[in-house]
């Protein structure tokens, strides 16, 4: 892939992964509600309250769908008030689940347009390696996968109480960072192909340089004696 079409293939995943990142962050990625028909069922002694939770409307009292800005406000509010656990997880939800990523994917956009100037500056070629250096260290701290997966697999471990009528689900905001998540990758990995610096090469000592032509020449050391020792036979002594 030529640096040309690398850059407008890494510009292209870096605006479909702002578009689904704001989406994502922006939409319910959870939902919680109860199912009062099926609670009756399964708790037949709760018929008796029917008319009592319909009335208090339990079933949207116990409503609630939840983003990760949401979350983001939240923690930081309690974080303000002194809450120290919920300190720790703002520090690593929103700095390695969300900020990581972003910062990621400028690092990568930044190389793509670094790189089609080498052509002009020299130093922009330095500043590409130093991006996509620092690009590949981010990229093994960000979180964002582990926090998509990491609702899923609640999710999936809360599929139990479904049969009681509380219902959890994986809402479209998750979706939404999937997919972010995915373009994410793809960027990176064109950049990290594209814009990778190649391996300098190695030079080679010249005392290994004459032992591998003497291993693949046998006769160059003995030719070279051997003409030393003609000519110092063939040169007359002096008295």
């Amino acid at each position: 892939v030529g640096p040309r079409c690398a850059a407008a293939l890494v510009t292209c995943s870096a605006i479909l992964f702002a578009g689904f990142m704001w989406m994502g962050l922006t939409r319910p990625s959870m939902s919680l509600h109860i199912d009062l028909p099926l609670l009756y069922s399964v708790r037949p002694d709760l018929a008796d309250l029917k008319a009592l939770l319909e009335y208090m409307q339990v079933d949207k009292l116990l409503q609630n769908q939840v983003s990760v800005w949401e979350s983001i406000v939240s923690l930081a509010g309690w974080s303000a008030q002194g809450d120290v656990n919920s300190a720790i997880a703002l520090f690593l939800y929103a700095g390695w689940a969300v900020l990581l990523p972003v910062i990621d994917m400028c690092l990568i956009l930044a190389a793509a347009f670094l790189k089609l100037r080498e052509g002009s500056r020299e130093e922009a070629g330095m500043w590409t390696a130093r991006a996509m250096k620092l690009s590949r260290n981010l990229s093994k701290l960000s979180m964002l996968d582990v926090s998509v997966m990491g609702s899923m697999i609640v999710v999936a471990s809360l599929r139990t109480l479904r049969e009681k009528g509380v219902i959890v689900e994986v809402c479209l905001g998750a979706v939404f960072l999937l997919v972010a998540e995915i373009c994410h990758y793809v960027a990176a990995g064109i950049a990290h192909v594209a814009f990778a610096a190649p391996a300098p090469a190695r030079e080679v000592p010249k005392s290994l340089s004459v032992g591998s032509a003497s291993s693949t020449n046998p006769g160059f050391d003995c030719e070279e004696s051997c003409g030393g020792s003609e000519d110092s036979a063939s040169s007359p002594s002096e008295p």
